[in-house]
């Protein structure tokens, strides 16, 4: 059955499909509570063989090889919520609304400004992953996919691409707040 999916036998795949997309999706139901999340991993997970069809060796059995599919796409779908989740509670921490004053819009043109300049100073690969990630909203593995690398790749990129980006707001910040400080005291 895989080698006539590896050769893009759409029945095969069809097969496969019916075979077993209920029980992944029962499992999937059952860890994330929410029957259209669940849907949308199944659907994500058989997508990725399809497009993965080509290049795919699985090396257990293809039941064991969906599971443990679906275990990941389940992680990654967590791991999502919970850094959305910790950034809505930073911005809620951490930004307090009042009036744009002409000061405020100085400082945040300044962040602004000085995030472009360090968007500009990270290398293309890194700055094309990091852009997928935070304009084009993929996720990890759909940035692996579109790139044909790894998703640890993808992963060590945006990491890099996060720690040079606050590295220089932070450098950026210090200079800024010097600034402020001569002028204003």
């Amino acid at each position: 059955m895989l080698i006539l999916i590896n050769k893009g036998d759409r029945e095969a795949f069809n097969e496969i499909y019916q075979r077993y997309w209920l029980n992944l999706l029962q499992i999937a139901v059952r860890k994330v509570s929410v029957q259209e999340e669940a849907e949308d991993i199944i659907q994500d997970l058989f997508v990725s063989i399809w497009i993965k069809r080509h290049s795919l060796h699985i090396h257990t059995t293809l039941k064991a090889y969906l599971f443990s599919a679906l275990k990941y796409k389940i992680i990654n779908l967590y791991e999502s919520k919970c850094v959305r989740k910790n950034y809505s509670s930073y911005v809620s921490a951490n930004c307090k609304r009042h009036d744009n004053t002409t000061e405020e819009m100085v400082v945040y043109n300044e962040v602004q400004r000085e995030f472009e300049i360090g968007l500009e100073k990270l290398s293309p690969k890194v700055k094309h992953v990091f852009l997928l990630s935070r304009n084009d909203n993929l996720s990890i593995s759909e940035i692996a996919e579109r790139l044909d690398i790894s998703q640890q790749t993808v992963k060590n990129q945006i990491s890099k691409a996060l720690r040079m980006l606050k590295a220089h707001l932070i450098h950026g910040y210090i200079i800024s707040a010097f600034i402020f400080t001569l002028v204003y005291n």
